[in-house]
């Protein structure tokens, strides 16, 4: 074994290796699908078994994709069962659910309609996960050599973060934009690094567009990448005006292309902020026309500073022009919530909370979210101050990204998925240098302590050491609203599908669920947009009983059905003991409703009369 630090390996030595050594991708690739594959075969079994649904936003991914491959035109996205009487545009993408109805429609031929949805379910993020996995690895070996890539692949594997984004079923947008920003990322290192071809520029303006299109969480990792993109330039001077262009040319063009696709005509005048629009045109456009024009003016900026200025210049130009026209979406894209969903509901939503806010209300999640972040910064920093001065500029680019991941998780924790990712290959390589270092001292367990380290710089070996605290410690309900109960059981849903079809007033979290298993309309669902119902659901929920007959009577509620085990219900019995949701609990059924649920059934059901 050489004892030459991993961080010294150079592409002679790795080009002059055995084979074996030299591209372990197909060893790497499946240590962390069958690492992956233990962890989450539970899960897995249960939505190919049963059809189960472990994330509100999965079953209201399915029910769009069944309204879309039902005939609902392709810029009608409008959830038609979710207050009916209110209706509101969401603001997820087609662009998300057309290869997701595909890989319906292809399992369709030979299999019943409802096991191809669950074989879609089980494929996509199964496919997901694996080419996340194939675009680290690609980094690693890279920025580091072959000899980084099955440690990298174990580290993926085990990250519950990462995971946590592609677990079975899981069809929401937020593995896929994981997905297109590693593969973004790698196509930029590609681009700006020795070697680099103006066609890898051009693939990373285009997935970075095009994650835009799908969501806006990715917005701050694009603007990241706009600062890899020009730095790259201002650094390497006359070699990067095509790879510039190139990635101006996609982003710019490919906005367009996202844009016609996301926004149908009579939304061209909008600025929303919470989904792609105009104003996020204007910005990718924008900043695609400033970085073409650097590109062609690079034979009159010979300086760094020249080019620096410029670049500087140009942006500014891009924020004014934002700040003058879209001056609402150079703030928090949820400021237009109403403010009564904001304290009780949005507040409270597990992956929208600030880390320190999790800190507090979960110790043990947040610590070990903490440290993780932490130790993988640091490992980051380390490889990056003992690079080569040939990949040094990679390793400043994987930090600068990594840091507006910690920034964005400090914001919502829900972008660590994303931040956890872009740190593996520090991790990989602390991990091969640390085993490298024990391996000369023969009396030292070598690959216990590289073990031991890779461990710590993920969810799953700091998860371990907070074990005793996570036993002892009660989190706060809020820091787990939104996660998977009883409630979300497809079992849980058999009677309520046995009544005739009616408007049903629930807490929040179950409505999508009951769209995905019963024939019922809803009034609340976990979706900002849906103002008016989910403001009735907690209004006459935590409304005494007669207020509440009022409120419903209104809204044409059928059906009331309360989650038995949720923290939204408890929270609002023991905030409001003299509310409909506390007298229905306590077994005090008003005059004006009959029970039409057993006393052990997770939902307690009632009839409006």
């Amino acid at each position: 074994m050489s004892t030459m630090p991993a961080w010294a390996e150079t592409k002679d030595q790795i080009r002059s290796a055995p084979a074996a050594r030299r591209d372990p991708m197909g060893a790497a690739m499946a240590a962390g699908g069958l690492l992956a594959l233990a962890s989450m075969a539970p899960e897995a079994w249960s939505v190919a078994s049963r059809g189960t649904f472990l994330n509100p936003d999965d079953a209201m991914r399915a029910v769009e994709i069944r309204d879309f491959m039902a005939g609902q035109a392709w810029f009608d996205l409008v959830p038609h069962r979710l207050s009916p009487d209110h209706p509101f545009v969401m603001h997820w993408s087609r662009l998300v659910d057309a290869p997701l109805a595909m890989f319906v429609w292809l399992f369709g031929w030979v299999m019943p309609a409802a096991a191809a949805e669950r074989a879609m379910r089980l494929t996509v993020p199964a496919l997901l996960f694996l080419t996340s996995l194939w675009t680290i690895l690609r980094i690693v070996r890279s920025l580091i050599g072959p000899r980084a890539m099955v440690p990298a692949a174990l580290l993926t594997a085990s990250s519950f973060e990462l995971l946590a984004n592609f677990m079975p079923g899981h069809i929401h947008h937020h593995g896929i934009q994981v997905t297109l920003l590693l593969l973004a990322t790698a196509a930029l290192l590609d681009a700006v690094g020795p070697g680099g071809k103006p066609v890898q520029g051009a693939w990373a303006g285009f997935l970075a567009v095009l994650s835009l299109g799908i969501g806006l969480q990715n917005l701050p990792f694009v603007i990241g990448l706009v600062s890899v993109a020009v730095t790259g330039w201002i650094v390497a001077g006359q070699r990067l005006p095509r790879t510039l262009a190139a990635f101006a040319l996609s982003l710019g063009g490919g906005a367009v292309v996202v844009f016609l696709l996301d926004v149908p005509p009579q939304s061209y005048g909008e600025g929303a902020c919470d989904a792609f629009s105009t104003a996020h045109l204007f910005f990718a456009a924008g900043t695609g026309v400033v970085c073409l024009g650097l590109a062609i003016a690079s034979p009159r900026l010979p300086r760094a500073w020249q080019r620096l200025a410029a670049a500087a210049l140009g942006g500014i130009l891009v924020i004014l022009g934002l700040a003058i026209c879209y001056p609402a979406c150079l703030h928090d894209p949820m400021a237009g919530v109403d403010p009564l969903l904001r304290q009780a509901w949005l507040s409270g939503v597990g992956e929208a909370l600030p880390l320190a806010r999790l800190i507090v209300l979960s110790p043990a999640e947040g610590i070990v979210l903490l440290l993780t972040l932490v130790s993988g910064c640091a490992a980051t920093v380390l490889a990056m101050s003992k690079a080569d001065a040939g990949r040094r500029g990679p390793w400043a680019a994987l930090l600068l990204l990594a840091g507006i991941g910690v920034a964005g998780t400090c914001w919502q924790v829900r972008v660590a998925a994303s931040t956890c990712a872009l740190l593996v290959p520090g991790l990989a390589l602390l991990v091969l240098n640390v085993f490298d270092h024990m391996a000369r001292r023969p009396h030292r367990p070598a690959l216990l302590v590289a073990v031991i380290v890779g461990c710590l710089g993920n969810g799953g070996g700091w998860s371990a050491l907070a074990l005793p605290m996570r036993v002892l410690a009660t989190p706060h309900p809020s820091a787990s609203r939104g996660s998977v109960s009883i409630c979300f059981d497809p079992a849980s849903f058999d009677r309520l599908k046995t009544l005739p079809p009616g408007l049903v007033l629930s807490t929040i979290d179950p409505g999508s669920a009951i769209l995905a298993f019963t024939p019922h309309a809803v009034l609340a669902a976990p979706y900002h947009r849906n103002a008016y119902g989910n403001r009735v659901s907690l209004l006459a929920l935590a409304a005494p009983p007669d207020d509440a007959h009022a409120m419903l009577r209104d809204a044409k509620v059928r059906y009331v059905a309360l989650c038995r085990s949720s923290n939204e219900t408890a929270e609002t019995v023991a905030a409001h003991p003299d509310s409909l949701s506390a007298a229905l609990m306590a077994g005090r059924t008003p005059e004006w409703m009959t029970s039409v649920s057993g006393e052990r059934e997770a939902f307690a059901l009632f009839r409006v009369d």
